[in-house]
Order: structure tokens, then C-alpha cells, then sequence
């Protein structure tokens, strides 16, 4: 993390004053790119063995208003789109709130989104829907599973993570994949 950190603190700045050779500054920017994704990828490991392992701990509760958990979960799609998956949103605005931990709900995204991108089918809709319902917040993400997907190792790590946030919470969560399709359910 430490390397990752100092190649963003170094080149940042050379490149905002326009210093060097344009060549050199794209992959400056590429390097930076890469290595952002490294530090978010070891933190977020770091965050998930410690939510997965150490139960014990409680979250800060706040109330949080239904629209800041939707307003992330919109940057999720939007980013999704960037990159080129076809989303289907139904988000159900609502002035309501629900307590909860806001930061830790945003890793239960991030992990939902994260899956999509590594192992989502491209070709195929990703369908998500949120809305309150007898005073919870429901949240359904269902998206086709490549079939050509590269065997990546995974630890499942990150749905652990999900369900033990998603518990903390007194929540429900249900993922599984039937005929192609990766269910999540959360109900908080």
C-alpha cells in the first residue's frame, strides 16, 4: 500500500503542473490507475477479515436516510454503465430513514457491484430494485453470470462479509445463483 500511495503523492502533481512527456503521463495515469486498485483492494480485504472474523464487534448506529443509501447505490449503476453493462434500475424514492451503519453499507455494495463486474455477463441486463416496504429497506440485485468467465480463485470473502454487515444490522440477506442468474437479496 505504501508504494501504491507514493506513486499517487509523486506523479499527481507533475502531472497537474504538465511536466514530462505526454506519453509518459498516460501511463503515469495508467500506473496510478492500477495501483488505486490495489489499495482498494487491500483495504477492502483488510475491512472484510476483520468484519468476517471479528463478530464480536458492534457498528455505530445512526439513522440514514433512505436516499443517501440510494444516491450510493446510483454510483454503483452509474460506474457500471461506464464500463459497460446495461442496468435496469427501479429505485422507489422515499423520505424515510432506517438505522444503520452508513460506511458499512457501502462495502455491502461495493462487494454486490464488485461480483457484478468480475463475474457479470455484459451482454445481459443487470436488474436492480430498491424500494421501503412495511417500513425496511429492500434492495434485489440479479445479474447473468459470464459463461466464459476466467477461473478466478475466490474466497467468497466478500459475500461473507456481506451477510455478517447485513446481520450486524439485524438484516436479512440471501445470494445464490440458479440457471446462470447471481441472486442478492437484502432486506434491512
Amino acid at each position: 500500500m505504501v508504494h501504491g500511495g507514493n506513486v499517487l503523492v509523486h506523479v499527481g502533481p507533475l502531472l497537474r503542473l504538465g511536466r514530462g512527456d505526454p506519453q509518459n503521463g498516460i501511463r503515469y495515469v495508467e500506473n496510478c490507475l492500477h495501483k488505486a486498485e490495489e489499495i482498494r483492494e487491500l483495504s477492502d480485504k483488510m475491512f472484510e477479515y476483520a468484519v468476517v472474523f471479528e463478530q464480536e464487534e458492534e457498528l455505530e448506529m445512526t439513522r440514514i436516510p433512505v436516499k443517501c443509501f440510494q444516491d450510493q447505490l446510483c454510483e454503483n449503476i452509474h460506474f457500471l454503465e461506464m464500463v459497460g453493462f446495461h442496468v435496469q434500475a427501479e429505485i422507489c424514492e422515499s423520505g424515510a430513514s432506517f438505522t444503520g451503519n452508513e460506511s458499512a453499507l457501502k462495502r455491502v455494495q461495493n462487494n454486490i457491484f464488485s461480483n457484478i463486474l468480475k463475474y457479470g455477463d455484459k451482454r445481459r441486463d443487470v436488474k436492480i430494485a430498491c424500494r421501503m416496504q412495511d417500513g425496511r429497506l429492500h434492495l434485489s440485485v440479479r445479474n447473468h453470470i459470464r459463461q466464459e468467465r476466467i477461473q478466478a480463485e475466490s474466497s467468497g470473502i466478500g459475500l461473507k462479509s456481506a451477510e455478517s454487515i447485513v446481520k450486524m444490522h439485524g438484516g436479512e440477506i440471501q445470494c445464490g445463483q440458479a440457471e446462470g442468474i447471481f441472486v442478492t437479496e437484502i432486506v434491512l
